[in-house]
């Protein structure tokens, strides 16, 4: 039976809280974590028809399930190592009957290497790692004028950005603008933060390097 769009969230959210996997926090509303993934993008009409995106570190979902359900015209690719979690996204795929989703179990700075669909025309990630590192891991598999759209903390966000200035330089990234949005989370406004890079032009093939070399210099700068 054809689900509508408010019986797909109903049953995610049903899948979440049947999860053994700690997908979201129980003093958190899953409301909040479908509200965070989809209000920006419909607020400033971010996704068209057609579009190619992927999601690195997809985990439980969010924003890639939420944007998948509210943008059926656009291909979403979610990217996750962990195996458990892989398994819950593809359940989520297969009972949301997402046919604009496809689900690949690898980690982020080893997909470029892999035969793997690609390259994509936006990269989305919420909740990965320091800008920095998210930087290096999807703007290789993104297309020459490719966006990375990122979501950061209010609190976190400038520091990162300037931390990342260097590497932008070396892999073809500049910053295109910073998109701010307000929530309601557990009865108190929640201030959100939407960093858009543009890739401006081709990645060297040398990045995205080993994991442990990209965590050594986020480890240095802090």
């Amino acid at each position: 039976m054809k689900m509508d769009t408010e019986s797909k969230f109903e049953k995610y959210s049903e899948l979440i809280n049947s999860s053994l996997h700690n997908l979201v926090s129980k003093s958190e509303e899953i409301k909040f974590h479908i509200d965070d993934s989809i209000t920006v993008f419909k607020d400033n009409n971010l996704l068209s028809k057609g579009n190619k995106v992927i999601d690195i570190g997809s985990g439980g979902g969010f924003p890639v399930i939420p944007l998948s359900i509210v943008f059926p015209e656009v291909n979403f690719c979610a990217v996750e190592s962990n195996k458990k979690k892989t398994d819950f996204l593809t359940d989520c795929k297969n009972n949301l009957v997402l046919e604009n989703l496809t689900v690949i179990r690898t980690r982020a700075e080893e997909y470029r290497t892999g035969n793997h669909p690609g390259p994509f025309d936006i990269a989305v990630c919420r909740a990965f790692s320091h800008l920095r590192t998210l930087i290096e891991v999807s703007l290789p598999v993104l297309k020459k004028n490719g966006r990375l759209m990122a979501f950061k903390s209010l609190t976190q966000y400038e520091n990162e950005l300037e931390e990342s200035q260097d590497l932008l330089k070396k892999i073809g990234g500049r910053l295109s603008k910073v998109l701010y949005y307000n929530l309601m989370k557990n009865d108190a406004l929640f201030k959100g933060v939407l960093v858009i890079i543009d890739k401006k032009f081709s990645t060297p093939k040398s990045y995205p390097r080993l994991w442990k070399k990209i965590k050594s210099e986020i480890s240095k700068q802090n």
